[in-house]
């Protein structure tokens, strides 16, 4: 198996994205099993239910490491949609539980529908339909993804300062979206694909497993 297969495919090769990603499948599911050995830690049905979100959170994205494991880069990046169509509504969904613990009472519905638009839009780009013409050219659909992100962003923003508003002291919770999500969009760009695989697993690590850490401080410190 040549060098060159070996990077283009990552089937067996021993790289920075393969250290990355068996490091980010430990800190996420270490993670997980601290939040399922610490148990319930409040009273509020909101705020547990939070916990138990993040567990499913953290369950997903460690088995989406463990099921491609040896794919190669394409058969993954398809994998890491499967994961992010499902921890990415779950994620906001956090954080909007905080702000309804405190009496908001806007649905998330809003939300959901940009992030499922965001998601769609973002993998359309990456792999188009062969089969059939394409409507929609690909550079369109990356900026659609990008300006239901944007949308998001504004519901956060909305979820903050309703927070802040009642006291809640949010911490660097809401910039796990802002930054956090905008470097997954930029790296979506990369052409380099060991470096855009890499990337990818720390952003993981980053924005599943240490907004865990944030959140739950967050519950700690104010609720």
């Amino acid at each position: 198996m040549s060098k060159k297969y070996v990077r283009k495919n990552g089937r067996g090769a021993i790289g920075p994205a393969k250290i990355t990603s068996a490091l980010s499948l430990a800190g996420l599911s270490g993670t997980g099993l601290k939040l399922v050995i610490e148990g319930r830690t409040n009273d509020s049905d909101n705020l547990e239910m939070i916990r138990k979100i993040e567990m499913i959170i953290l369950a997903v994205a460690s088995g989406q490491y463990v099921v491609s494991w040896s794919m190669s880069y394409n058969r993954l990046q398809r994998w890491r949609y499967v994961d992010w169509i499902i921890t990415t509504p779950l994620l906001l969904r956090t954080f909007h539980l905080l702000a309804v613990e405190k009496g908001f009472d806007k649905p998330f519905l809003p939300a959901f529908s940009w992030n499922m638009l965001m998601i769609w839009a973002g993998y359309l780009s990456e792999f188009p339909n062969t089969k059939r013409p394409q409507t929609i050219s690909r550079h369109s659909l990356y900026i659609l993804s990008t300006v239901a992100m944007i949308f998001i962003f504004r519901e956060v923003k909305e979820w903050d300062d309703y927070l802040k508003s009642k006291g809640v002291d949010t911490g660097r919770l809401p910039y796990f979206f802002y930054l956090g999500w905008t470097a997954y969009g930029l790296n979506f760009l990369n052409p380099d694909e060991e470096l855009r695989q890499t990337t990818f697993n720390i952003l993981d690590f980053v924005n599943k497993g240490l907004y865990s850490f944030e959140i739950q401080k967050v519950i700690r410190e104010n609720f």
